[in-house]
């Protein structure tokens, strides 16, 4: 089935990738400290790597908001929706011990 053979490839790609994307991931995490540390961007060939300052976000419940909009119908003017698209998401579960002999 066409199916198989897309997961199939898949797996076998992802598992060919593995060390080359967890290396990948180690050089992110020490580029990102060298920029952080220096708090301005850094470019060096292909890549570019931006200084994002930190910030604080406001996260509300919506559940005790809508709760609260029962007895007080007005908050609802402030309240906005917005469509989220159908997607997929891919998970990939690597067997214990693959690549340990490596």
């Amino acid at each position: 089935m066409k199916r198989d053979k897309l997961f199939a490839e898949y797996e076998e790609l992802y598992l060919e990738l593995q060390p080359k994307l967890a290396r990948l991931n180690q050089l992110k995490a020490e580029l990102g400290k060298s920029v952080n540390k220096r708090r301005a961007e850094v470019e060096y060939g292909m890549v570019t790597v931006s200084y994002r300052a930190g910030y604080t976000r406001p996260k509300w419940d919506t559940r005790a908001l809508e709760g609260y909009s029962a007895a007080h119908p007005d908050i609802l003017q402030f309240k906005s929706e917005i469509v989220v698209k159908p997607g997929a998401a891919i998970k990939v579960v690597v067997p214990e011990g693959y690549g340990e002999d490596l």
